[in-house]
């Protein structure tokens, strides 16, 4: 058997007229073939490999607040989510998150239009971000190779440290431990990993792997500055691991109204760096996110009470009078969720309440509740005022949640 070794390096001159050079690049550590007139490529594209697996890595989507307004969240040693399917965890009060729009000042280093921008308030003090993958997701890693790649930057020099989190098979599939002081079960002092919740151990990173941090410990350690910068690092997820975990956080305490920004993030099978974030596309990618979180309001739009009816669930009156069933009705959801709503939550769009509307009455329900949900869809049922009368419209917004 013949074989050809090539060593790994940076990018050559062009080799001579009509002639291709075969190289490693450095840069990726994939085979390129270098033509007489510079230009280089990949000579085995990695096709859908090089699909990020995670969800929202790109921070577009933000179903849950508006997009752009700093919004508090706070969990203390829990999980609460912000952006699609991005949760924050804190040592104590509390958390901002937004995102950040670069269409009309693109930012050097960034090649998305959003990124996610994360701040501590109120206290000093530690935290976390945070993705968990469902075990349908992750197949494909286990006993396998996977690489973890993102851009940081932050308000101020810092240092983040990054890590990945197996549900070990002691857990339970698809239930990763959430609620106070269950997810991080204590913060430790400045530069002292965080102790995460049972059946949570943190995996090593592959030696050797680091691009742009340092590996220590059960994590990688990236010092971030103003600008944006590359981080990446390999792990090897046991073959009997339900979920795994993306986890970011801070290596001290954070000052209030510090910040660390991140985008173009992706769990990838392989080792290969990855020098461009292929995103899916955004119809392709609210679909993906629709599966955990779906709501009746615009997306732009925060779900609240009292917010105006565009969106909002349409009926009418069925039973005239005070009548448990006076109105009920299906609400099919656009896109199946990964399972039955975990939580559901009613927002009257005129009023400060979570009833139905009686749109022409101005009253509302005294009752209205969810039945027979699937992951398909539910009923919706109102309780009625004696003066409602039989055809008279009704409107509600509704969310739902089956978040992991």
């Amino acid at each position: 058997m013949s074989q050809i070794i090539l060593n790994k390096g940076a990018v050559p001159a062009p080799p001579g007229t009509n002639k291709v050079a075969l190289i490693v690049d450095q840069a990726d550590g994939k085979l390129k073939a270098l033509d007489w007139n510079g230009v280089l490529g990949a000579v085995l594209l990695d096709g859908w490999r090089d699909k990020p697996v995670m969800y929202n890595g790109g921070f577009e989507f933000w179903q849950r607040q508006l997009a752009a307004t700093a919004t508090t969240y706070s969990s203390i040693g829990g999980r609460v989510y912000c952006a699609d399917r991005w949760c924050v965890s804190n040592e104590n009060a509390s958390v901002t998150a937004a995102r950040v729009d670069t269409e009309t000042s693109k930012e050097a280093g960034l090649g998305t239009r959003y990124y996610g921008q994360f701040a501590k308030t109120a206290n000093a003090g530690k935290l976390m971000v945070a993705q968990v993958l469902g075990a349908s997701s992750i197949m494909t890693f286990r006993g396998g190779l996977a690489r973890l790649q993102f851009l940081l930057k932050g308000s101020t020099a810092a240092t983040l440290r990054v890590g990945l989190v197996q549900n070990a098979a002691a857990g339970t599939v698809d239930a990763v431990q959430n609620g106070a002081a269950a997810f991080v079960t204590a913060w430790g002092a400045n530069s002292v990993d965080p102790t995460m919740g049972t059946n949570l151990p943190r995996l090593t990173p592959v030696a050797g792997s680091a691009d742009g941090g340092t590996i220590s410990g059960d994590g990688m350690s990236c010092s971030i500055t103003t600008s944006w910068q590359r981080f990446s690092c390999c792990f090897n997820p046991p073959n009997d691991c339900h979920n795994l975990v993306v986890v970011i956080w801070s290596d001290s305490q954070f000052a209030v109204g510090q910040t660390f920004s991140m985008s173009e993030v992706g769990l990838y099978d392989g080792p290969e760096i990855r020098t461009n974030f292929v995103q899916y596309s955004s119809s392709l990618e609210i679909l993906r996110c629709q599966k955990y979180y779906q709501k009746t309001f615009a997306l732009s739009a925060a779900p609240a009470q009292n917010a105006g009816v565009i969106g909002a669930l349409r009926t009418q009156v069925a039973i005239a009078g005070a009548v448990a069933t006076s109105s009920a009705f299906r609400w099919q959801f656009g896109v199946p969720l990964r399972g039955t709503p975990i939580t559901t939550t009613f927002y009257n769009p005129s009023a400060a309440n979570a009833f139905m509307r009686n749109v022409p009455a101005a009253t509302d329900a005294t009752a209205t509740a969810a039945a027979n949900a699937s992951e398909f869809g539910m009923d919706v049922n109102c309780t009625g005022l004696a003066a409602w009368t039989v055809g008279q419209e009704l409107k509600v917004h509704c969310a739902v949640d089956a978040e992991l």
